[in-house]
């Protein structure tokens, strides 16, 4: 089970990981929120979390959230929303005439390079 979990006496939220009984923070990108939106069979977690400018779909997995970007970087807002048991990510992101664009994120078999959007 993933979600977010609201902060105690503040505006923020944080993605979580419920496993083996426990809830686990996932973190955040640097700003003050971030939400979990699906998890695959492998435990790799997708979502969203502020950033300095704005929302950017993440990538969850052994223990490290990776900013997956966003399509132009005026209007830096995207959302991660599936992940499948092969790693393919679904969301959207804003283009350069701030219009929304459905995404497709795949994997990279390199750990230091994200995936590319589509």
């Amino acid at each position: 089970v993933v979600g977010s979990c609201d902060g105690v006496g503040n505006d923020t939220f944080h993605a979580f990981l419920w496993h083996e009984g426990y809830m686990h923070d996932l973190g955040t990108l640097g700003y003050l929120y971030s939400r979990a939106e699906d998890i695959n069979n492998r435990g790799q977690v997708v979502g969203y979390a502020g950033t300095r400018n704005g929302s950017h779909a993440f990538l969850w997995e052994n223990g490290v959230m990776q900013d997956l970007g966003t399509l132009c970087s005026e209007y830096s807002v995207s959302l991660a929303y599936a992940i499948n048991n092969n790693g393919l990510i679904v969301g959207y992101s804003y283009d350069t005439s701030r219009c929304i664009r459905a995404v497709l994120w795949e994997p990279v078999h390199r750990s230091h390079i994200p995936p590319r959007p589509h």
